[in-house]
């Protein structure tokens, strides 16, 4: 529906706006009067933000081909070096809120250079990481700024490989190579337990989501591991009021945190549990 929408449009904003405006209506209608559980509230707001984030993401991935070439493998420039968007945090566990922000990070397929239609040694115009890092601006850019509409979702970028002084995007390589590190820390594979690909080419999402099931289990299990959970537990804790829903004492952060140290203790002997 959206995608007809957009077909030829020059503005984006009023549809975007209007589109993310009367699914939530109807979503929101269909909650009230209890038509929906939670979960199928929840569900379906993710699923509108999932289709906003993707129809964003094609319009400026056609937009930045035109202006800077396609995207192609170093070893192979016949090859598109494609990407993928992970939705993390609690829109990556299918679990939106109506004002709940949008936690991204975007894989690419492999550095190199972009190149124009007929190639040739004046083809190359800029390198991949150049293109997929103005793409990730872009959606980002289009998807929070403040329009007469108001903001279509706030975006969350810290949850990438090195946080807020990484990069905005990683080649597949660097993202193993950093869950593969001492560098990475118990709490960024606890948040890949609920990563889930909202975007991208099926056959290169595939490899993605295979990498975040390694990451996952791929620390080797130890029982400390249990005392450094409920240590970042406890200081999560103390950082919120006793009645705080989230983090405070029985907040939903202790299910979270118990589902997500048994996924990384049995993830490797029972993959089926290795789901956001």
């Amino acid at each position: 529906e959206l995608e007809g929408l957009l077909k030829g449009a020059r503005e984006l904003d009023p549809i975007l706006h209007g589109f993310k405006n009367t699914k939530l209506l109807n979503i929101g209608v269909h909650d009230i009067l209890g038509k929906l559980t939670i979960q199928h509230t929840t569900q379906q707001l993710s699923e509108v933000a999932q289709v906003v984030i993707s129809a964003v993401a094609d319009l400026h991935w056609n937009q930045l081909i035109e202006e800077l070439g396609r995207p192609t493998h170093a070893d192979d420039p016949e090859r598109t070096s494609w990407y993928a968007v992970l939705g993390m945090g609690k829109f990556g566990g299918g679990e939106l809120g109506y004002h709940s922000d949008l936690d991204l990070i975007l894989v690419y397929e492999a550095d190199g250079n972009t190149m124009r239609a007929g190639g040739g040694r004046f083809g190359a115009t800029t390198s991949n990481h150049h293109f997929f890092t103005e793409l990730a601006q872009r959606i980002v850019k289009t998807t929070t700024r403040m329009s007469p509409f108001g903001r279509l979702y706030s975006i969350d970028l810290r949850l990438r490989p090195t946080g807020r002084s990484g990069s905005l995007v990683h080649p597949l390589t660097k993202f193993d190579a950093y869950y593969a590190s001492t560098q990475c820390q118990l709490w960024e594979r606890q948040a890949l337990t609920r990563a889930r690909i909202v975007h991208g080419d099926k056959e290169f999402s595939e490899r993605v989501a295979h990498s975040v099931r390694h990451a996952i289990v791929g620390v080797s299990w130890r029982p400390e591991l249990v005392d450094e959970i409920q240590s970042m537990r406890k200081r999560l804790e103390a950082s919120r009021a006793s009645k705080d829903l989230k983090r405070g004492p029985g907040g939903i952060v202790d299910v979270e945190f118990a589902v997500q140290l048994l996924q990384i203790r049995h993830g490797l002997s029972c993959p089926e549990i290795l789901r956001p």
